[in-house]
């Protein structure tokens, strides 16, 4: 078993924090890459999440901004 710095625990902060962001802009969001297809039962063995941000360009300062206001670094 390969170690690895991620957490369950992490992972379910930077997803609050994401969805949170995400909630204060009002964007949609979705959940691919393998964690989705997990809900699906499809076994895929992955260490990250991935989820689409579905907003108008408007608000994507915004949203950088609410990210990195919860501790989140962006590029």
């Amino acid at each position: 078993m390969v170690p690895t710095p991620y957490s369950p625990e992490k992972v379910r902060a930077a997803l609050q924090t994401a969805l949170l962001a995400a909630r204060a802009v009002q964007a949609r969001v979705a959940l691919t890459g393998g964690t989705a297809l997990e809900a699906w039962g499809v076994a895929r063995a992955t260490q990250d999440v991935d989820l689409v941000f579905l907003l108008p360009p408007d608000r994507v300062y915004r949203f950088q901004r609410a990210l990195q206001q919860r501790g989140a670094r962006t590029l």
